[in-house]
């Protein structure tokens, strides 16, 4: 495997992490995922981010969490 295709494959797995964290409102990991250095604005295959699975899944304190931790442009 080359350089790139690992990078690549390390991105969709921080961007998993992250999706799944938001997904059961675990604001803990999402934390921990921030920390690290996860770009939370981050989208999957299918253009879903944290912030709209955390809204679907109905996890309000995972919404405040990522509205207070995306710094503005």
């Amino acid at each position: 495997m080359n350089v790139t295709a690992r990078h690549n494959t390390d991105m969709v797995n921080e961007i998993s992490q992250l999706l799944i964290a938001a997904s059961e409102g675990d604001v803990s990991a999402l934390t921990t995922q921030l920390h690290a250095g996860t770009d939370i604005t981050a989208a999957d295959y299918d253009n879903r981010t944290a912030m709209h699975l955390a809204a679907c899944e109905g996890h309000p304190n995972a919404v405040r969490f990522l509205l207070t931790s995306v710094s503005p442009q």
